[in-house]
């Protein structure tokens, strides 16, 4: 992960989904600002849009672009999450969070 103001950016495989379906989406954020977000299993790619990310100065993440006309859901995960450190955001207790969905790194 890349180092941004003492927080890190978002690269490599994250988890999210809405408090009641915490494993719903895969994100893929890309070191260029590019991204895929997909539904289900990872492999199989399910309802898959592109979009971009972005941080500011204090690490949130905003996302652009996801669009998918098949999947009209997939542009409910466009606009900004907030660093959410608070051991209430699942299941990692470090992720990012816009209203109810919440986004957390692949830990392995």
């Amino acid at each position: 992960m890349i180092s941004c103001g003492g927080r890190s950016k978002p690269i490599g495989v994250y988890y999210g989904g809405t408090d009641l379906a915490p494993s719903v989406y895969y994100y893929v954020f890309e070191e260029n600002g590019s991204m895929r977000v997909s539904q289900g299993k990872l492999e199989t790619e399910n309802c898959r849009t592109e979009g971009y990310w972005s941080t500011d100065e204090k690490g949130n993440i905003t996302i652009t672009g996801l669009n998918n006309p098949n999947c009209n859901f997939m542009s409910q995960l466009n606009g900004t999450y907030m660093i959410c450190d608070d051991p209430q955001c699942i299941p990692s207790g470090r992720g990012y969070i816009k209203d109810d969905i919440r986004i957390w790194p692949n830990k392995k």
